[in-house]
């Protein structure tokens, strides 16, 4: 269906706004060809989508209700308001649509990682671990969701933990200053900061 196309390739723009997780396209488009949607539920997700594209958030989770009001099942427009209500200072409601979605599209990185990113803002630590943990499963050189799992750690005094995290980061992406800044801290927590981010890796 053309428009599940368009919306597909518009969705996946939004997924790069995390910042980490890649979705599984094999799985999304699945879901789009065997979903009865209709299309009006598309074309509400497409204006959410467009509205997330411009920073409005509110907006966007309006238009991403109206797609789920007249299909519940579609995952993806489930997913985008777990988005949008995250980025719209709504954490607890984005987790719970995160869990929803996660449901549908159980081995897509970017549910798991929204739903790290809610729980983690929520402080429910154990929660946001086993979910950017669903996410490493899933994808093991994702970058971004290293970082917020190694952040974690170090808030829970876990130093070698996250210092590991922090420099697989680095080694996927070597000029991650966020990745950079946190190993150094980790290192400076740990009573390492002698030895260099590099000089770290040989212990």
């Amino acid at each position: 269906m053309r428009t599940a196309a368009i919306a597909l390739a518009a969705a996946l723009a939004i997924f790069q706004l995390l910042g980490g997780a890649r979705p599984d396209l094999e799985r999304l488009e699945s879901v789009q060809a065997t979903a009865p949607v209709r299309e009006g539920a598309w074309r509400a997700n497409n204006l959410g989508v467009a509205r997330l594209e411009q920073f409005d958030y509110e907006g966007a989770a309006k238009y991403f209700r109206d797609a789920l009001q007249a299909a519940p099942d579609l995952a993806l427009a489930r997913l985008n308001l777990a988005i949008a209500l995250f980025y719209g200072g709504h954490t607890a409601e984005a987790a719970v649509e995160a869990r929803a979605a996660a449901v549908r599209l159980p081995t897509t990185p970017a549910v798991h990682f929204v739903l790290g990113l809610a729980s983690k803002a929520e402080d429910r630590l154990d929660d946001a671990v086993a979910a950017f943990g669903r996410v490493l499963q899933l994808d093991p050189a994702d970058a971004g969701t290293k970082i917020h799992l190694g952040q974690i750690h170090l808030q829970q005094r876990r130093y070698e933990d996250a210092l590991r995290l922090f420099q697989e980061a680095l080694t996927a992406e070597p000029y991650n200053v966020t990745a950079a800044y946190s190993a150094a801290l980790a290192l400076t927590r740990a009573g390492r900061a002698g030895l260099g981010l590099w000089g770290a890796c040989s212990d």
